[in-house]
C-alpha cells in the first residue's frame, strides 16, 4: 500500500489511524517491537488525544505558520503528506503522518484558532 493509500484510509477510518498511531508511537518511544497490541481501540483514541495535548504547543509552532499553505493544498491527503513533512526534526513524533491525519481529522484550524506566532 501506498502512502496516499494509507491516508485515504486513515482520512475515512478513525479507528486504523489510532491502531496505527498507537503501535508507531508505542514503537518510536520504546525502541521495542510489538506484536499484537494488548490495548482496547478507545484506549488508544484517549492516548493519541492525550498526547496531542501534551504536544500541542510544538505542534502549533510547526503547522500554524503554514496554515494558509496547508488550507490552500485543497485535498486532504497532500494536505497530510505536507504536515507530515513539517515534523520531520521533532524527535519525540515518531508516527508523523498518523498525527498529521488525526490533525486533519480534527481539523487543523481547530489547533491553530489560539495560535499567535
Amino acid at each position: 500500500m501506498t502512502i496516499e493509500e494509507q491516508i485515504e484510509v486513515y482520512l475515512q477510518d478513525d479507528d486504523s489511524l489510532y491502531e496505527d498511531w498507537y503501535i508507531k508511537q508505542s514503537q518510536h518511544e520504546s525502541g521495542i517491537e510489538f506484536g499484537e497490541p494488548v490495548s482496547s481501540l478507545e484506549d488508544k483514541k484517549k492516548a493519541i488525544s492525550n498526547w496531542a495535548e501534551i504536544h500541542k504547543s510544538a505542534l502549533k509552532e510547526k503547522v500554524c505558520p503554514n496554515i494558509d499553505k496547508i488550507k490552500a493544498i485543497g485535498k486532504p491527503i497532500n494536505a497530510v503528506l505536507f504536515i507530515a513533512s513539517l515534523f520531520e526534526d521533532l524527535g519525540f513524533v515518531g508516527a508523523a503522518t498518523q498525527i498529521a491525519s488525526y490533525l486533519v481529522n480534527k481539523g487543523v484550524e481547530k489547533l491553530c484558532e489560539s495560535y499567535e506566532g
